[in-house]
């Protein structure tokens, strides 16, 4: 079944207002109401909306995630090395074990 543009853009303005509805908490039976639909359509709105997010998220961990989770390894291990590399200077020059050992509380060594 084809349909119209208008009918396309109709059913997607719908769907938008659903989900906004939705996320002020308003039940399917009063989104219906506010729309001037059939509670039914509200909910097969629903439900089209439900497998979108499914799909978006998958989407995103697969793709997404991996990438930002590499991003933040990096930077992780960049930020030690800089804290080291201050505990060394600082050992170097010429400071006392006490300040060393001061540090081991602020930067975990396991």
């Amino acid at each position: 079944m084809s349909i119209s543009k208008e009918q396309q853009q109709l059913m997607e303005w719908r769907r938008d207002k659903v989900i906004m509805l939705s996320s002020h908490s308003l039940t399917q039976s009063e989104i219906a109401r506010v729309l001037h639909v059939e509670r039914s359509l509200g909910s097969k709105d629903m439900t089209f909306i439900r497998q979108q997010a499914r799909e978006h998220l998958k989407t995103h961990i697969q793709n997404r995630m991996p990438e930002e989770y590499h991003k933040v390894e990096v930077s992780i291990k960049q930020v030690l090395m800089k804290a080291w590399e201050i505990v060394d200077n600082t050992l170097m020059k010429g400071s006392s074990f006490k300040h060393y050992r001061s540090l081991e509380n602020v930067i975990p060594t396991d």
